[in-house]
């Protein structure tokens, strides 16, 4: 190259021949280096000299049998469900919903009425209008307090539907038998053999022709089978003392039957993990859960609804066809070597797939385990193969011999992997071989929005834990949100005093959300006569009016005059001289047992046979009219809202702490709510829950009281299960398909961690500091 000037020439291969032969040949000049390079590389080990063609697996399987539900009200053996083929959270979760013990909401009651008179009409009976069947059978509004969306429904639906509820009924009371008809075991029973005609759900002059029997039995048979429901003899998993549910499966049966434990399953979705092997298994009375096996030296790999079918191969089945016994199958075909992004190619010359770059992974920051699994990939990731199985869901399989042959005729036998590195493998004391739980549980669920909600929470300043039903199943089967929606009450707005009876007058209102009915209700004046040198004091109570067949909308009012009213739209309590001019307070009861025409305006004598008096009246309300000489006003209690409910900390009743045993661990029973809404109420008047979270069936609550009926068993929670974080429940309606194409539609729970700790306010005695006029 020149100092001062540079030259540049290009160099392009010329081929002096069209033949590709010699370039295909990817020779070099220097053999021995190429073998040179192999014995670095440690191609010349052998360990890989035969390569497998032909894999003979044979597998024994033990389909499920049988699912145990424990819940708290379980009887053991009892509370065993056959299993079916369908899939296991149904079986677990499901619960009432329209059969005995159900309560199906006004809508799902008007829809199935609709679906019954379709059905009369498809099958010839007749085309007929809700007017046209007894008004027994017309879907009614329920006397409940209602939210304007549910208040609007059964104001348009009242007396204009059929109610499926009702019409069900009928049948199952006029067909004994209907029930057993209904499943497709009986199909064949007459149910009208020993029918009731006067009791069917006939339409005004109807007769139960063969066109209206198939209606109705269809009907039946429809109502029967639109929830997945328990019946009365398999009980529940539900365990209200643990929020959570209790199972457990059982596969095969006699010597070789296996059981899985699924405890402590919150609800939502099954897995693997879910089910653990009992170690110890009883064929009368399993509770077990689950777990998967692995094989080494051929993989054997499955899912959850269906494995991969092999290209090639054959199957040979040996056993017997009864799903309850051990079935054994043999399987042979060709395995595939197993393929993963990044993995290094078995031929010398063939470039490896980019897709993954082992060499742009950096050791700073990550596990030894990731790093082991990388190295192994590397070294070891060409020398695996599979050989897939197709085995049924709802079965544990297990490997008894794997053989596998390679490309020199010699046959190997493949045995499990004898260390701790397994992965969905599970053992079972009836058999030697580990194996893989195949669960026939569901990928997807569809669930609707919780119908009920409960958050359980520590109250550490009220010493409490609380049960908050914030959400709970309307009747029309909607959601109600109680922390929004505000109950039908009667508040006394204001009080207006004046010395003519006249200008007087008091006023009424209904903050809630639905119409209050104040029939019943009597108004009361109360004077306090008392010289303040005795402890004691009397107090003469004035019957001022009565309230008559009167309501109030939501967020109306009325006014109440001592004298006479200005307008017919007012009321009047026709007093000649006023009343709260001099009155100490004014009280609001609600009648029990005494209708308002049972008030004459007499004063109130104290005795105890006075029909306005605390024997068979409620005190709602009181206002004080005079203001007290006193620096504070004292209250003995705050306010809780009134779907707050408490636990309190006590022992169990059936084990109390003895002088051998004192430390007995606490419970948290359910109590009611005593604040300053609901100290001078009767029992009877406490609020109570609404949903069944809180208020679950006594059927699922353990005995735990002696001498007491089941119906009236406490509900009490282990202390353990609400901590500082609290736990929230929910209820929902939840749909899903089968790989059957079956249609499952249950009501379900599911337990979360709640959002920590609650402050509910609540204190007693307290004094309020009201302040004094400035002098």
């Amino acid at each position: 190259m020149n100092r001062n000037r540079s030259h540049w020439a290009r160099l392009a291969p010329t081929s002096r021949s069209t033949d590709i032969e010699t370039g295909l040949r990817a020779s070099v000049h220097d053999p021995l280096w190429l073998l040179s390079r192999q014995w670095q590389l440690a191609e010349f080990r052998g360990a890989d000299a035969g390569t497998p063609v032909d894999v003979s697996v044979t597998t024994e399987r033990d389909p499920f049998t049988a699912v145990h539900l424990h819940g708290d009200g379980a009887a053991g053996a009892a509370d065993s469900v056959p299993y079916d083929g369908g899939p296991l959270e149904p079986l677990i979760e499901r619960e009432p919903v329209v059969t005995e013990g159900g309560s199906p909401s006004g809508r799902l009651a008007a829809e199935a009425g609709t679906r019954f008179r379709r059905l009369l009409m498809e099958t010839g009976y007749g085309e007929y209008t809700p007017e046209d069947f007894p008004a027994a059978l017309h879907l009614e509004a329920p006397p409940e307090a209602m939210e304007s969306a549910d208040r609007r429904y059964f104001r348009v639906m009242d007396g204009r539907a059929l109610d499926g509820r009702a019409i069900y009924a009928a049948l199952e009371d006029a067909c004994p038998n209907l029930d057993a008809v209904t499943a497709e075991a009986d199909a064949s029973t007459d149910p009208w053999t020993n029918a009731s005609v006067e009791k069917l759900p006939l339409p005004t002059g109807g007769s139960a022709t063969d066109s209206y029997q198939e209606a109705a039995l269809e009907f039946a048979r429809w109502y029967l089978t639109l929830y997945d429901e328990p019946n009365a003899e398999t009980g529940s998993a539900w365990r209200p003392t643990r929020l959570e549910y209790d199972a457990s499966v059982t596969t095969g049966a006699g010597e070789t039957a296996g059981a899985f434990d699924v405890s402590a399953y919150p609800g939502g979705r099954l897995d693997r993990d879910d089910f653990v092997p009992v170690e110890e298994t009883d064929s009368s009375s399993a509770s077990g859960g689950s777990s998967g096996g692995t094989t080494s030296g051929s993989e054997v790999d499955s899912n959850d609804s269906q494995s991969e079918t092999p290209g090639d191969g054959s199957a040979e089945t040996g056993g017997s066809d009864d799903e309850s016994v051990t079935i054994t199958e043999t399987v042979s075909g060709w395995p595939t070597q197993i393929n993963f992004p990044g993995m290094p190619n078995r031929r010398w010359w063939e470039f490896s797939d980019s897709s993954l770059a082992f060499t742009d992974l950096s050791a700073d920051g990550v596990g030894l385990a990731t790093v082991m699994i990388l190295d192994y990939a590397v070294e070891f990731g060409a020398d695996w193969y599979r050989l897939p199985l197709e085995m049924p869901v709802g079965s544990y399989v297990r490997v008894i011999d794997c053989t596998v042959t390679d490309t020199f005729g010699i046959e190997l036998t493949a045995g499990p992997v004898d260390d701790d590195w397994r992965c969905f493998r599970s053992e079972l004391p009836a058999h030697d071989e580990p194996g893989l739980l195949l669960p026939p549980t569901l990928s997807n669920v569809t669930s609707s929005d919780p119908v009920e909600e409960v958050a359980f929470g520590r109250d550490e300043m009220a010493n409490l834990v609380f049960g908050l039903e914030r959400v709970v199943e309307g009747p029309t089967g909607d959601p109600v949100d109680r922390t929004e929606f505000l109950a039908p009450e009667l508040e006394i707005e204001s009080v207006q005093m004046a010395a003519d009876p006249d200008r007087e007058y008091v006023t009424f209102d209904n903050p809630g959300e639905d119409t209050l009915d104040v029939s019943g209700h009597v108004v009361r004046a109360v004077y306090a006569d008392g010289d303040g040198d005795t402890d004691s004091s009397e107090e003469t109570v004035t019957d001022v009016f009565a309230f008559g067949d009167l309501t109030i909308g939501p967020g109306d009012s009325i006014t109440l005059f001592s004298g006479t009213a200005p307008t017919e739209a007012d009321l009047s309590a026709g007093m000649s001289a006023p009343v709260w001019r001099d009155a100490d307070a004014l009280d609001v009861y609600a009648l029990e047992g005494a209708s308002a025409d049972d008030s004459d305006g007499s004063q109130d004598d104290g005795a105890e046979d006075d029909p306005l008096g605390p024997v068979d009246g409620r005190l709602i309300r009181r206002k004080l009219l005079q203001s007290p000489d006193a620096d504070g006003a004292y209250r003995l209690a705050t306010s809780v809202p009134p779907y707050w409910f408490p636990f309190t900390m006590d022992h169990d009743p059936a084990d109390p702490p003895t002088v051998a045993n004192p430390d007995v661990p606490y419970r948290l029973r359910q109590a009611l709510l005593l604040d300053a809404d609901s100290l001078d109420a009767p029992l009877s008047a406490i609020p109570r829950p609404e949903g069944q979270i809180l208020d679950p069936d006594p059927s699922t609550l353990p005995a735990s009281v002696e001498d007491v009926d089941a119906e009236d068993q406490p509900f009490w929670l282990y202390e353990e299960e609400v901590t500082r974080s609290g736990c929230e429940v929910s209820r929902r309606y939840q749909l899903a398909r089968w790989t059957d194409g079956s249609t499952h539609l249950w009501v379900g729970r599911q337990a979360t961690n709640g959002a920590g700790e609650l402050a509910s306010g609540l204190r007693f005695d307290i004094l309020d500091d009201i302040g004094k006029p400035d002098r």
